[in-house]
């Protein structure tokens, strides 16, 4: 009997090893922050290349690396991460009537790059200038966004604009 309590006891206890862990509000923002670095060094790489088609396959290998990272590293952190616009390609990223309010706290303040709201952290995703390969002059996009994306609103954009917004769910 006392062996079986003994293994009861100690089986039941958690074993911090194996227990969830979900990323806290400063270890998203931090990764957020890495995301946005690793999208505007990739779309770097689109700079200066004479004679580049930009296609869905060099899209892939620069911010759709990004998208694929967002969501391996949401889910090994036990969040749930989108990317979130009011003037989105993509119509999984509109953003919602809490985005836009959120979206539209950050036009406000050029300087706010983070906000908590409930469980909730925002975090701001600026354009830069290797962004305007995709999002810069309306005729200027690559003709697979034009074709793939018919209702894209994701142009027109300059440098120092906000983008979106990345919203993770704790």
């Amino acid at each position: 009997m006392r062996i079986c309590l003994l293994f009861l006891f100690i089986f039941a206890l958690p074993l911090p090893s194996l227990a969830k862990k979900r990323a806290d509000p400063e270890t998203a923002y931090v990764k957020m922050l890495a995301l946005t670095e690793m999208r505007q060094s990739l779309a770097a790489t689109l700079d200066n290349r004479t004679g580049l088609v930009i296609n869905e396959d060099v899209f892939k290998q620069t911010c759709g690396k990004v998208g694929q990272e967002l969501q391996t590293w949401a889910a090994a952190n036990y969040v749930r991460v989108r990317q979130a616009s009011d003037r989105f390609r993509n119509p999984a990223n509109a953003a919602s009537e809490k985005d836009m309010r959120m979206i539209e706290l950050f036009r406000s303040d050029p300087k706010l790059d983070r906000q908590m709201d409930g469980k909730k952290l925002y975090v701001r995703i600026p354009v830069v200038q290797s962004c305007l390969h995709c999002h810069g002059e309306k005729n200027a996009r690559p003709d697979f966004i034009k074709i793939k994306y018919p209702q894209d609103k994701a142009f027109g954009y300059k440098p120092g604009d906000l983008r979106g917004v990345y919203s993770v769910s704790f």
